[in-house]
């Protein structure tokens, strides 16, 4: 039942048919105003409220249904809606491209821009970064001919871009194996998996090329055949990538050059929190220095238990002993794990899928004062795209603000064909503040890919999906919680280095004890059915407890430092791989680029692994789906920004997780301002002192 309707609706679910003309119309709109601006506004004249506020007031209008047509690509069932989606963010790109072509426009924003007028902070930012924008494009330095030049060629790597992403929505493949190759994967794993339908080829099982089918064989199956089948097959998906990844490399290295910059790194960092590559070059090094050695002796706890697991099972006799492959990391990894009696599978139980959502909801409405009411499908069916979706009223619960309306959080967690295949927030509505006054509040949501089929009919969370859905929904909140004036500083909206950082800092509650506690309930006690099926299953046997063991949850938490320098190492790895392709020195002229062998030679060197022979190695790097989407010279921000985490939950939160206080102070000077101010100002502000690295590096210790 519907407690109380929100004031707000919710924004208006757009059909495939309407996706293209709605986004020409808004479009043309926008088109107008600017327009507008160049045909009434004398230079003499200019100013921030005649030149500037009528783009501002345009964006901030029609930002919502264009971020419901923007959000449909990823997640409708729709075919023609995604593909209409796809072309619509297009237009929007060439729409954007056509403002910052406009010289008359430039002219006019120069004016406003050198004539200092007293602005607040917000309207001084996006007057800065608005000219910036121009700049950017070689205005003040290009001709016309020039600056058109530049901006068709943009054009172009965007829609390459599009087809790159596009390719890794749509990758569908995979292999079939039979059960007796499957050794090792447990039941309610190989139930997810697609059967034969003719009876004498009952005993195979398809695996598909995704990550979240084919992690299940390299973690379990026994057979290392098997294993390096899945891997070989993963590999070599998305083959139309690899050329597409490097020409795209190549003419953002030649567009960057265009405009006087270095590399497109270079270009690309200017905006950032870390500015230059030197500053990022530098981070690598320091983190280099003291993760390496810490990780070569992980790396040989997990080279001594496969060879004592070769020693116990001698039948595996091809095997080499001395030799680590990609495809062996997962599986000695999480019998190494395993031996520290962590069994991911039992901690499972304790974390149903929607159960834990509403714990993790619980959680943030004590610390951060708030109320999360979900609203019936009778009030959200005409907004939702899926069945699947579920969507929440959120309502602030502080004494000098109770029963204001926060905003609207969806909820679209399983995975299903054709839907974005990892993880994500996606704003619908950013916040921003009407001219009279009143504040038009967000519809953010968290988008997630996890399993729906399990052996006992409930979507369970493993440890690491409990932390990637924690993570999500820390971009939710900040999504929620931003009380900016303008649409363009909304949430998350900033440079990633400093965006991703409030998100990975929520990730240590996934390690507390008492919140995995509190979060934790055995799947057969929320919901009977479960209940009855697990006594058929067990007969005689008590239904295991509500909470989550002790000893199960200490010896998780313990395991945090497992293997913890290598998985940074692997983020160091990635990280090197998006520099070694932005950063200038692989476009310079001599032999072509060649990304395969960068890449496996940086993971080679960084995850202590042997590279494969040729004929197996592949070409990963084709699903490598950040770096055309918005992370290019980037991926360095969760480095970064897990430098900045680790320091703001030391300082505030490390002994005292819900100190209500403190978690007032972090909402008002890091969630609420969202990217409308100075992000290393407000950061150093609420720390009290610079970020500091040892933070982040004081928190590895060496391997139990």
């Amino acid at each position: 039942m519907l407690t109380r309707e929100p004031p707000q609706r919710l924004p208006r679910l757009i059909s495939a048919q309407e996706i293209i003309p709605t986004t020409k119309r808004l479009l043309a709109n926008i088109q107008n105003v600017r327009s507008t601006i160049a045909q009434t506004v004398e230079l003499s004249s200019a100013s921030f409220q005649n030149a500037i506020r009528p783009l501002i007031d345009i964006e901030n209008s029609t930002q919502c249904e264009l971020g419901m047509i923007a959000m449909l690509r990823y997640a409708s069932p729709e075919d023609e809606a995604r593909n209409a989606s796809v072309l619509a963010c297009q237009l929007m790109r060439e729409s954007s491209a056509e403002l910052v072509a406009r010289r008359d426009l430039y002219r006019i924003f120069k004016k406003v821009h050198d004539r200092q007028e007293a602005l607040d902070h917000e309207s001084a930012k996006y007057l800065n970064q608005l000219l910036k924008d121009y700049t950017r494009c070689g205005h003040g330095l290009l001709d016309n001919d020039q600056i058109q030049l530049y901006l068709d060629k943009r054009n172009a790597i965007d829609n390459m871009r599009s087809r790159f992403n596009k390719s890794i929505r749509d990758e569908n493949s995979g292999l079939w194996f039979c059960l007796e190759e499957l050794d090792g994967v447990p039941q309610h794993e190989l139930a997810r998996f697609a059967k034969q339908i003719e009876p004498q080829e009952a005993r195979l099982r398809f695996v598909r090329n995704r990550k979240v089918d084919s992690q299940v064989v390299l973690e379990y199956a026994r057979n290392p055949a098997t294993r390096k089948k899945m891997y070989v097959s993963s590999a070599y998906k998305l083959p139309e990538n690899v050329g597409l990844l490097e020409e795209i490399a190549k003419r953002r290295h030649e567009n960057a050059c265009r405009l006087g910059y270095a590399s497109h790194a270079a270009f690309r960092l200017e905006t950032k929190v870390a500015k230059t590559p030197e500053f990022v070059e530098e981070l690598f090094e320091k983190l280099e220095q003291a993760l390496f050695p810490q990780a070569y002796q992980e790396q040989q706890v997990i080279w001594e238990r496969k060879k004592c697991y070769l020693h116990d099972n001698n039948d595996l006799t091809d095997e080499d002993e001395d030799t680590l492959n990609p495809w062996d990391t997962a599986f000695y990894n999480r019998l190494a794990k395993e031996d520290m009696r962590v069994h991911q599978e039992k901690v499972s139980e304790y974390f149903p899928l929607r159960h834990t959502v509403l714990a993790m909801l619980e959680m943030f409405s004590s610390c951060l004062q708030l109320r999360f009411e979900p609203l019936s499908q009778d009030y959200v069916h005409s907004s939702i795209w899926h069945k699947d979706v579920e969507v929440w009223g959120v309502w602030d619960e502080r004494e000098a603000s109770i029963g204001e309306f926060v905003g609207h959080l969806y909820t679209d967690l399983l995975s299903r064909p054709n839907k974005h295949q990892g993880n994500q927030n996606v704003n619908i509505q950013r916040g921003y503040l009407k001219e009279d006054g009143t504040r038009v509040k967000p519809a953010t949501v968290l988008m997630c890919s996890f399993q729906a089929q399990t052996a006992t009919g409930c979507p369970l969370l493993k440890h690491d999906n409990l932390i990637i859905l924690f993570h999500e929904l820390g971009h939710g909140i900040h999504d929620l919680l931003s009380r900016t004036s303008y649409v363009r500083f909304h949430g998350w909206s900033g440079p990633a280095d400093f965006a991703e950082a409030p998100s990975i800092m929520l990730e240590n509650w996934c390690w507390i004890g008492d919140e995995l506690k509190r979060m934790s309930c055995h799947y057969t006690r929320v919901d009977l059915q479960h209940a009855q099926q697990w006594k058929e299953d067990h007969q005689g046997e008590h239904l295991p407890p509500k909470e989550i063991p002790d000893e199960l949850l200490h010896n998780l938490t313990r395991s945090r430092d497992f293997n913890r320098a290598s998985w940074y190492m692997r983020q160091l790895a990635f990280a090197r791989f998006d520099m070694a392709l932005h950063n200038g020195a692989s476009h310079q002229d001599g032999p072509a680029f060649d990304s395969t062998a960068t890449y496996h030679d940086l993971m080679e060197r960084y995850l202590l692994v042997k590279t494969p022979d040729p004929s197996s190695r592949g070409h990963p790097q084709a699903d490598f789906g950040h770096l055309c989407a918005g992370y290019d010279a980037g991926y360095y921000s969760y480095l970064c920004a897990g430098v900045f985490a680790a320091d703001m939950f030391q300082t505030n939160f490390a002994t005292a997780p819900r100190d209500r206080l403190a978690w007032d102070r972090y909402r008002r000077e890091i969630l609420e301002p969202g990217s409308s101010r100075d992000e290393l100002e407000m950061l150093e502000s609420f720390l009290g002192h610079r970020p500091n690295p040892q933070r982040l590096l004081g928190g590895l210790r060496s391997t139990p």
